[in-house]
């Protein structure tokens, strides 16, 4: 009875820990969104502040933007800045050029969609749009659910002031931290990623395997610089016995020399970062097809993974 009791005791003090690891992890993804969300509400209020000065118009005219938009296709083809887009952001600062700075600092939490609501709805009344903006960093609700209210006057009838936007980490799982993910995914500016709800499952299936082998988890949906922007990684391995790191990513289609490139990309961003004596990271690509799962392991030069999972056992463990 003994035994039994602590065998059961110690089996919940691993499931708490689990549960502990689990969370925070959650929380760094969070994070990591809320991060790369920031640095790009802050670009295109830069932008937008550049658009809405006098001296922009004085010297370009009316068809500023359109031509704008023309140069970034050509210089940045995969950032989809287009007119409507970067009038967009113009009239982003045109509605909180007056917001004090801790009051930018939340609204910079929200995602672009929601702005773009939110600007539609509150032309020219920057408390309105605060508002709406406390609300939703309040109560972590959806954009959809953000429109209805904003549709229904719900500022005009709440008979409450305009509340101030103080930055507020989203919680994991509610609809504007799920929302916000997916929109950091969708403005990466190299390579194509898997839907989150497509790579869940392959990614808690792969880390199972992994820690099986000996391995441990640094990081899932971890956030790290590259020069001037952030880069969301899907997945970071550790092996001890190699002392190197396994930087996992899920592509959508098959893997192609463009897919290789980037994940060599990001595995030098870890590389910048690694402690003394390790080696450089390994990565490893995970695809989806009509035929089933693929993987491919990726390096900069050949290495023995003989102590990893080969492919072919992630391709039949991930079915």
């Amino acid at each position: 009875m003994n035994s039994n009791n602590s065998n059961n005791n110690e089996k919940d003090e691993y499931a708490s820990l689990a549960q502990e690891v689990g969370r925070a992890y959650e929380r760094m993804a969070v994070r990591a969104a809320v991060s790369m969300n920031r640095d790009t509400m802050q670009l295109y209020w830069s932008l937008g502040e550049k658009m809405a000065s006098e001296e922009t118009a004085a010297r370009h005219g009316t068809h500023y933007i359109g031509a704008l938009a023309r140069r970034f296709k050509e210089e940045m083809p995969e950032r989809e800045f287009t007119a409507t887009g970067l009038g967009y952001m113009r009239r982003f600062y045109l509605l909180y050029r007056g917001v004090q700075p801790l009051d930018l600092e939340g609204l910079f939490c929200l995602p672009w969609s929601y702005h773009r609501g939110i600007i539609d709805r509150c032309p020219g009344n920057p408390d309105k749009a605060l508002y709406y903006a406390a609300l939703t960093l309040s109560t972590g609700m959806s954009r959809k659910d953000l429109m209805t209210r904003m549709d229904l006057s719900f500022y005009e009838t709440a008979g409450r002031p305009a509340a101030e936007p103080r930055f507020r980490l989203p919680e994991y799982g509610s609809p504007l931290a799920t929302e916000l993910m997916q929109d950091m995914e969708d403005t990466q500016a190299t390579g194509k990623r898997m839907p989150r709800k497509a790579r869940e499952p392959l990614k808690r299936k792969l880390i199972k395997l992994f820690l099986l082998k000996g391995l441990s988890c640094s990081g899932a949906d971890m956030c790290v610089r590259m020069g001037e922007r952030h880069v969301c990684l899907d997945l970071v391995m550790y092996s001890r016995e190699l002392k190197r790191s396994v930087l996992v990513e899920f592509v959508p289609e098959a893997v192609s020399a463009a897919d290789m490139e980037t994940i060599l990309l990001h595995a030098s961003a870890l590389d910048d970062i690694r402690m003394e004596g390790e080696g450089e990271t390994i990565g490893l690509l995970i695809c989806r097809a009509e035929d089933g799962v693929h993987a491919r392991y990726v390096c900069r030069e050949p290495s023995d993974l003989s102590s990893l999972p080969t492919e072919e056992a992630i391709e039949a463990n991930l079915l």
